[in-house]
Formats: structure tokens, C-alpha cells, sequence
């Protein structure tokens, strides 16, 4: 749990986050899903079933969202690790994306 809020704070879609994000959609959808039996037959089924399809399209929406934010950033790695120095250390390789992102904002 702890973990879960301290990925709350740092940048990036991290692994609890991400983990915490599909459980709670998971939840609402079942939770739903469990309204839908119970309203059978009366028209309040009609307004669960579409909360459901609400429901499911963000959960979709915002896991294509998080796979878009870490294909971005394993591209930034990879061109700077491709666009070091030969003989550049890890601190300096740091520095330069670093300046990148400064640049990007």
C-alpha cells in the first residue's frame, strides 16, 4: 500500500500505479456488473449497462494512454542512449536528458 502512494508522487505511470489503476476498474466493473443482475427487468438495467460501457472505454482509454506514456519513454531512452558519447559516463548521459527535457517543455 505504501508503495501505492508513494508512486502517486513520482513521474510517470509507475508498476503500482498502474496495478491500482486496473484493480480499480476491475472493481467498479464488477460492482456494476453485480447492479446489472440485480436491476433485471426494470429500466434502471438500461442506465447500468451503459455505465458500464462508459466504464469500460476509460479503463481502455486510459490503459492505451499509460502503454502510450511508457512507449515514449522507452524511446527517450533509447535515443539517448544512442545519441552519447562514446566515453561519456552515466552522470553525464544523466545532465543531457536532463537538458532534453527541459528543452521539450
Amino acid at each position: 500500500m505504501s508503495g501505492l502512494l508513494t508512486s502517486v508522487f513520482t513521474p510517470g505511470p509507475t508498476p503500482p500505479l498502474v496495478k491500482g489503476l486496473h484493480l480499480s476498474f476491475a472493481g467498479l466493473l464488477s460492482v456494476l456488473g453485480a447492479l446489472a443482475v440485480l436491476t433485471r427487468g426494470t429500466q434502471g438495467q438500461l442506465h447500468v449497462l451503459a455505465l458500464m460501457a462508459v466504464a469500460g472505454a476509460l479503463w481502455g482509454s486510459v490503459s492505451w494512454f499509460v502503454a502510450e506514456l511508457e512507449k515514449v519513454k522507452r524511446e527517450r531512452e533509447e535515443d539517448a542512449a544512442r545519441e552519447a558519447p562514446a566515453g561519456a559516463g552515466e552522470g553525464e548521459v544523466k545532465e543531457e536528458t536532463e537538458r532534453e527535457g527541459k528543452k521539450d517543455r
